[in-house]
C-alpha cells in the first residue's frame, strides 16, 4: 500500500485477490471480541474503525465499491491504522487513564500530520511506530515501571509483527494481491497477541 498510488490497483478482474484483501480483515475481530469481554469499549471501537476502513478501502481498490473518492479512502486507512497502532502503544508503561489519554492525543496528533504529509511508507513507522514505542520504553526505564502483563505474549505479538512487516516492505507491488492478506493477518492477529500481553495493564 502506497499512500502516493494515484488510482486503484485493480479493475475488478481480479477477483481472488479483491475478495483475499477484503475478507481478511476479519483477523482483528479477535481482538475486538477480547476488548469486549474485558469490557474496553476504548479499543473495541478503535479496532472495529479499523475493520470498517480497511473493508472499504480495499473494496474501493478492487474496483467494487467506493464510498467517496479513492484517495480519501486510502487516507482513512492509514488514518485509522496508525490511531490503532498509537491506541495500542500508548498504554505501555502507563498507570492511569490520563496519562494514556495524553499521550495518545500527542502521538495521534504527530501521525495525522505525518500521514497528510504523505511521507513514503518507510518513514511513517518512524513516527508512527518507534516514536510512541520509544518513548514508553523511556518511561518504563526511567520510571522502573513494567511495560507488559505477559512477556511472552509481548514477545510473540512483536514476532508477528516483524513477519508482517516483511510482507509489508519487503513483497513486490505485483504480489500485493496475496501478501497484503498476510499482513492483514499477521498485523491483526498482533493485535490480539498485544491485548493478552497488556492484560490488565490499562487504565482503570
Amino acid at each position: 500500500m502506497n499512500v502516493n498510488d494515484p488510482v486503484p490497483i485493480w479493475d475488478g478482474s481480479d477477483v481472488v485477490g479483491a475478495v483475499l484483501n477484503v475478507t481478511s480483515n476479519i483477523f482483528i475481530l479477535p481482538a475486538v471480541a477480547l476488548a469486549l469481554w474485558r469490557w474496553d469499549l476504548a479499543s473495541v471501537i478503535v479496532y472495529t474503525h479499523v475493520f470498517v476502513a480497511s473493508v472499504l478501502y480495499h473494496m474501493c481498490r478492487a474496483g467494487l465499491v467506493c464510498a467517496f473518492e479513492f484517495e480519501k479512502h486510502e487516507m482513512t486507512d492509514y488514518l485509522f491504522v496508525y490511531r490503532a497502532i498509537v491506541w495500542t502503544l500508548t498504554r505501555l508503561s502507563v498507570r492511569n487513564a490520563r496519562e494514556h489519554l495524553v499521550l495518545f492525543i500527542f502521538f495521534t496528533g504527530v501521525v495525522y500530520l505525518c500521514v497528510q504529509a504523505k511521507l513514503s511508507d518507510t518513514a511513517l513507522p518512524l513516527f508512527g511506530i518507534l516514536l510512541p514505542l520509544t518513548s514508553a520504553l523511556v518511561t518504563a526505564v526511567v520510571l522502573n515501571r513494567r511495560m507488559f502483563r505477559n512477556d511472552a505474549w509481548a514477545g510473540v505479538t512483536f514476532a508477528l509483527l516483524g513477519v508482517a512487516g516483511a510482507f509489508m516492505f519487503l513483497a513486490s507491488p505485483h504480489d500485493y494481491w496475496w501478501s497484503h492478506p498476510l499482513w492483514h493477518f499477521f498485523s491483526m492477529t498482533s493485535t490480539l497477541t498485544a491485548e493478552l500481553a497488556t492484560f490488565r495493564v490499562r487504565p482503570r
